[in-house]
């Protein structure tokens, strides 16, 4: 238990430690200088703002500037009927380049006011909401569209990204406070009754544009590192089909879905929820993910992709081996005759 006195020594090292980084990253006083201000060393100010990046006090980001590959974007986009591709250029890799990079920008450039977001539980996707920049007077709501990846509702986790990309864009934001599976039928029914939770799902379906990862069917997933699928469950998911899952729910490779153990038992939106949001932007990449995002890809899930050139060029390559995506995003809509 933390008692009284321990949280107010933290709060006041946070407040030291906040001090002397303003005064050397804002105010741009040399480390000795700060050091005759406060009447220390120049060695203990070095070890205080390493303090204040550990505590997390003071972030550093470092913004490469992004190759894009136009030609390879339009051929996947045409290939797919995506209303956009991005697709990096092969060398940018090894300057710091990556998709999440590419998803950051993309969403800067892309978010209008009082837009709403729809996000759900995504390594990549937590990694884009690290490298935005700080938005403020937008209006934006973020809003999560699947249970928690944690057996606690209330527990933080790295794939947090509501969380993260609320911050980052000083949203209002509206986490859903569910698991993202119940081992019990009954319990999910109960949790959906609950008005929070049904308000934010029903926030979460008129979503003006959503962003996915793509998770694939082994041990390294996001979802199998969650606990939700064991590494065996995943091996069986393999060998019937299953290339991947988005929010949760599997499909093999033609886009069709895979049902397992906890398929009915889903808090959050389905995926054909997904598919009448006006705008989903997928993010994800690499060899491993290639099966993953193709299938995602012929079930219609996104209408915007953002990926590497390895990636794209698997997906042009497939697209004549199998009835694409010819309509999605806007496009569906229109033929749906949705409103």
């Amino acid at each position: 238990m933390v008692t009284p006195d321990v949280r107010e020594r933290a709060e006041a090292e946070a407040i030291e430690l906040a001090r002397i980084a303003e005064l050397y990253y804002h105010k741009g006083l040399k480390q000795a200088d700060i050091a005759g201000r406060l009447g220390i060393s120049k060695m203990q100010v070095s070890r205080l703002l390493r303090r204040a990046l550990e505590r997390g006090i003071v972030e550093i980001r470092v913004h490469y500037p992004l190759a894009i590959d136009h030609e390879r974007s339009d051929a996947l986009a045409s290939a797919w009927g995506l209303d956009e591709a991005v697709v990096l250029d092969a060398r940018a890799e090894g300057q710091g380049q990556s998709i999440a990079h590419a998803a950051a920008q993309y969403l800067v450039a892309h978010l209008t006011p009082r837009t709403t977001l729809a996000v759900a539980w995504s390594a990549t996707v937590a990694a884009t909401a690290d490298l935005l920049p700080t938005t403020r007077d937008h209006h934006i709501r973020v809003v999560q569209m699947v249970g928690a990846l944690t057996m606690s509702a209330n527990r933080a986790n790295p794939f947090d990204a509501c969380r993260k990309l609320g911050r980052a864009l000083s949203a209002e934001t509206f986490p859903l406070h569910a698991p993202a599976f119940l081992e019990s039928a009954s319990t999910r029914a109960t949790l959906l009754g609950e008005s929070a939770i049904a308000e934010t799902l029903a926030l979460a379906r008129r979503a003006d544009c959503a962003i996915i990862g793509v998770g694939n069917t082994t041990s390294e997933s996001t979802f199998c590192k969650a606990g939700f699928v064991t590494p065996r469950e995943m091996e069986v998911l393999a060998d019937r089909g299953a290339v991947g899952d988005v929010l949760g729910q599997f499909y093999d490779a033609s886009g069709e879905p895979v049902a397992w153990r906890l398929s009915e038992n889903g808090v959050g939106l389905t995926l054909e929820d997904l598919r009448r949001i006006p705008n989903v932007i997928g993010v994800a990449g690499g060899p491993d993910k290639h099966a993953a995002v193709l299938g995602a890809l012929r079930a219609r899930l996104m209408s915007v992709l953002i990926t590497d050139q390895g990636t794209a060029d698997h997906l042009i390559s497939e697209a004549g081996t199998s009835p694409p995506a010819a309509t999605v995003g806007r496009a569906a809509h229109q033929q749906r005759g949705d409103p």
